[in-house]
């Protein structure tokens, strides 16, 4: 998996919500279908990394502007 390196994902217009929403539902496929093929499931791995990684990241700048 070292030479394999997917795209970032589209998170622009996306509320925290959803990217946790969608992070969450990702993760559960990622479970029960790792097994059955690894490199989908890394792909998909990243984009949860991606997505919470942007969560944060709104949280955050929400906590400061206060």
């Amino acid at each position: 998996m070292e030479d394999f390196d997917p795209p970032a994902p589209v998170v622009k217009g996306k509320t925290t919500i959803e990217l946790l929403r969608e992070s969450s539902v990702t993760l559960r496929e990622i479970v029960e279908g790792y097994a059955s093929d690894p490199k989908s499931s890394y792909v998909k791995l990243r984009t949860v990394v991606h997505y919470l990684w942007r969560a944060h990241h709104n949280v955050r700048k929400t906590k400061l502007s206060r």
